[in-house]
């Protein structure tokens, strides 16, 4: 699944890692990649990756939250609360001036929930509008509204890092290990669990 973020974005470089990254990598690299594009010597990236199994701790996250006290876990300086990442999800994580979207934070979640929305609708998935969290859901035939798409970012310098994961087919066992983003019941599905090929 590739996003999609219009044509006016045309002039960001693109990035995709083909096999598995360890996240303390891509933090070091989006990091590197934020100052160099706050001081011009690089472009906007748009890069997306898949990570070996991690759980990563939000700004706003709870230990607590970890239920499972075997599983590796980082702390991370971007936005939301627990969350896994692993292989059969893909992270697009976005290196962005937020002068693109007239420094509207809101305007910036909009398009990055629409840039993956807009192709898994046109996959077959019936996309579920939740303006009370910040994510995308699916309307699951068996489970009811299930999330797909979680958000995690940052803003440092004017410029966007960190960004939006999708499950594909990833082990959905390993989200009961935690509270996702900590909202305890919520169901996590992927294109797979929808039976939706890829």
């Amino acid at each position: 699944m590739i996003p999609y973020f219009g044509t006016e974005f045309d002039d960001v470089e693109w990035k995709i890692e083909s096999e598995p990254v360890p996240y303390e990598a891509a933090l070091d690299f989006m990091e590197k990649r934020v100052e160099a594009i706050s001081q011009g010597t690089q472009k906007e990236l748009i890069l997306i990756v898949e990570h070996l199994p991690i759980y990563t701790l939000g700004t706003s996250a709870r230990e607590e939250d970890i239920l499972d006290a075997g599983v590796p876990f980082i702390k991370t300086s971007r936005g939301g609360q627990v969350t896994y990442h692993g292989p059969g999800q893909k992270i697009i994580y976005v290196m962005m001036k937020m002068s693109r979207f007239d420094n509207d934070l809101k305007k910036y979640l909009r398009v990055l929930k629409e840039s993956v929305a807009k192709p898994l609708r046109e996959m077959g998935v019936d996309i579920i509008n939740n303006d009370s969290h910040i994510g995308l859901w699916a309307n699951h035939p068996e489970k009811g509204p299930s999330k797909i798409a979680f958000i995690g970012i940052r803003i440092r310098k004017g410029i966007s890092f960190h960004g939006i994961s999708v499950n594909m087919n990833p082990d959905l066992n390993a989200f009961s290990k935690i509270v996702p983003c900590g909202v305890k019941g919520e169901k996590i599905t992927s294109l797979v669990d929808l039976k939706i090929e890829k």
